[in-house]
């Protein structure tokens, strides 16, 4: 009992450390998504009045159908490219050893370590220079230096995880290396990849710095138009600030909603390492 008590006074600090964070992010997200639906909200617990009017103004007074399009199209096609390079490249740094193997590893640790400041000036130089910048190849191929290492840091332990085993076995018995990888590899990293999915579209979609160094009229995404927006809040009504907000929140939360559930069901589809 006594070690109980002390096990609770220590971790009481934590808890309510914790227990505070989550209080001030849930009670600013209900402040806004409250906001977003009320004409005037001063000196009440709730809003007095409800309205749908801040929702749909917003989503044409800010276009934000277009920058939803725009995000999409850009955020999309970098998460699957940078799925795509962070597959067989994680299976390699995995399963191989070879000589720069290890200095390969720290170099796609970087861009997630770097600030991306210290990443996007040089890029953004050298995609000005040679006219890939303000387009969609240029900022997809700018949001993959921060995907592929991003996903190879999700992939690899899932990979690592494998029981190598198992390869080796149906090679043995005559499986080629193009049935190995689609028959034993790839079924079993499909909790890994689709959690390297969720998380990298995530990711990328919030990223602000490298979008706005490459980025350009067309090809500014929805979170360059919420932050660029916040930026002159002052001249803004409050209630289409906490709309466009939440039009923003929908998506990164309705992502990370799914990245849990699906955790839970492929944890218990595929059981856990």
């Amino acid at each position: 009992m006594n070690k109980q008590i002390n096990k609770f006074l220590v971790d009481l600090p934590f808890i309510m450390i914790i227990s505070l964070f989550l209080l001030t992010v849930m009670g600013i997200t209900v402040t806004v998504v409250l906001g977003a639906f009320s004409h005037s909200w001063v000196g009440t617990v709730l809003p007095s009045d409800w309205t749908f009017y801040n929702i749909m103004h917003a989503w044409s007074f800010y276009e934000i159908g277009r920058y939803y399009i725009v995000s999409l199209k850009i955020v999309v096609m970098a998460t699957f490219l940078s799925l795509v390079c962070a597959i067989p490249t994680g299976y390699i740094l995995a399963r191989k050893n070879f000589a720069i193997k290890g200095l390969l590893e720290k170099f796609f640790k970087l861009p997630i370590l770097l600030p991306e400041l210290l990443i996007g000036i040089p890029l953004a130089s050298l995609f000005y220079s040679i006219g890939l910048a303000e387009t969609y190849a240029g900022v997809v191929l700018v949001l993959m230096v921060i995907g592929i290492p991003f996903g190879l840091s999700i992939m690899i332990p899932f990979m690592e995880a494998m029981d190598s085993r198992v390869e080796i076995a149906a090679q043995t018995l005559g499986a080629n290396k193009l049935v190995v990888i689609t028959r034993i590899v790839i079924p079993q990293l499909i909790p890994g990849i689709t959690t390297t999915l969720i998380n990298v579209f995530v990711r990328l979609f919030a990223n602000y710095a490298l979008v706005l160094l490459l980025g350009g009229p067309g090809t500014y995404t929805l979170t360059i138009k919420v932050f660029s927006t916040l930026a002159n809040a002052r001249s803004e009504s409050q209630g289409l600030l906490n709309a466009l907000t939440v039009y923003y929140m929908i998506p990164m939360l309705g992502f990370t909603s799914l990245s849990l559930v699906l955790q839970n069901v492929l944890k218990k589809r595929f059981g856990s390492k």
